[in-house]
């Protein structure tokens, strides 16, 4: 298995892990045995789309935005990737 394909199904993994914790969490009744601030929930998810849209142009797009333009969009996704975790595990 190539690399590249590994990093593309850890994408939609990724993907899945987001929109499953908006879904579980994010309506009022939640995980029915805990209370959780939804404004996690949100920071959660918005980080997670960001990273997820911005992680899939720098994959997609590669040399097409020049050697600064796809560092930065790699870095801009990394972070967010970042903040997504620890948000993911405060929750």
């Amino acid at each position: 298995m190539s690399l590249a394909v590994v990093v593309y199904v850890l994408t939609v993994l990724a993907a899945v892990v987001v929109v499953l914790t908006r879904r579980r969490l994010g309506a009022s009744t939640g995980a029915a045995r805990l209370e959780i601030p939804q404004g996690l929930v949100t920071v959660h998810t918005a980080a997670g789309s960001l990273a997820l849209l911005s992680w899939v142009v720098f994959l997609l797009a590669g040399n097409a935005l020049g050697e600064g333009g796809a560092t930065l969009i790699g870095l801009l996704a990394l972070v967010c990737w970042w903040v997504t975790v620890l948000v993911g595990l405060l929750i």
